[in-house]
């Protein structure tokens, strides 16, 4: 027994959305990737705070991070997206 017209036009229509729900979710789950680590920089930047002189631990942990400025950069083309 076939579909109707109308009946393939639902199972279109409800494809599409599926796929657009889809891409959507990967699009989420991106940007909460992205918030997370612009997240725990800034915590690291804050832990620093007005110190004088970061300790060698503190320094090799900001060497392994990008730059004030790159993070910056990073959290404003994630909100321009």
């Amino acid at each position: 027994m076939g579909h109707s017209g109308e009946d393939r036009e639902r199972y279109a229509y409800l494809d599409l959305l599926a796929t657009a729900l889809t891409d959507h979710e990967k699009n989420l789950h991106n940007l909460i990737n992205r918030l997370e680590k612009v997240s725990e920089r800034l915590s690291l930047i804050a832990e620093l705070g007005p110190k004088e002189q970061p300790t060698a631990e503190e320094k090799k942990t900001l060497r392994e991070h990008e730059t004030l400025e790159t993070l910056l950069r990073e959290a404003r083309d994630i909100l321009l997206e």
